[in-house]
């Protein structure tokens, strides 16, 4: 089963890439990270903690939810991951997204449902602007609460495979997730998505398959 899901996600990488360029292309998005346990990572002990990130975004209609494992230097793995991207990102106070806001063209939204918790703190570390950011923009939340209710499902499911075995193994899992969460997110049947998907993948241009699975893709 584990050698499956490893096999099956490389044709799969285009299309997760085209919808990586739907979230860096639109000017609101979404990230948060969850704990992933890595048993076979090279230099590191299996305890250690790796993680697996969410990121949501996209235009509407055409919004894509991706994870993707990262097991070291946190700050600069976000900040390549969104190379390109100019606009407000839902998220709460994780030190992992400093560097991101250091550029002028990416400002946060920060989840005042995280912020309450500890006000006093956050304000001191002068992340007001970005707890009122939804005040300027009618299509920003109050809050990180779409991006908790879309991550739970990756921690329920973690609750039963507990840990990846290997690198590759970590990768391919974040992959499908990011496939069937899509999907689901757009009225799609997951099997269905991937019996028909992996079907054509090998012989048909990914973008073609993008424009079919996923109504109002750009031609």
């Amino acid at each position: 089963m584990d050698r499956t899901v490893i096999d099956c996600a490389a044709p799969l990488k285009p299309l997760i890439n085209l919808l990586k360029d739907g979230i860096i292309g639109y000017d609101i998005g979404a990230l948060d990270a969850t704990s992933l346990q890595v048993l076979n990572e090279p230099g590191r002990p299996a305890s250690r903690k790796s993680y697996a990130y969410y990121f949501r975004g996209g235009p509407p209609g055409k919004e894509a939810i991706l994870y993707e494992y990262n097991a070291v230097d946190h700050k600069n793995f976000v900040n390549d991951w969104f190379a390109g991207f100019k606009g407000t990102l839902h998220c709460d106070a994780d030190p992992f997204f400093e560097l991101l806001f250091e550029q002028s063209a990416v400002n946060p939204n920060h989840c005042n449902a995280h912020a309450r918790r500890k006000f006093e703190p956050i304000a001191r570390a002068a992340q007001g602007d970005g707890l009122c950011a939804f005040l300027n923009d009618g299509r920003l939340e109050i809050d990180n609460n779409l991006t908790e209710q879309e991550i739970k499902p990756f921690v329920m499911a973690r609750k039963n495979f507990l840990f990846a075995s290997s690198v590759n193994g970590a990768k391919a899992l974040c992959l499908h997730f990011s496939l069937i969460r899509t999907a689901k997110h757009h009225g799609l049947d997951p099997k269905r998505y991937y019996v028909e998907g992996l079907r054509q993948f090998l012989t048909v241009n990914p973008l073609r398959i993008m424009r079919h699975y996923y109504p109002g893709y750009p031609a």
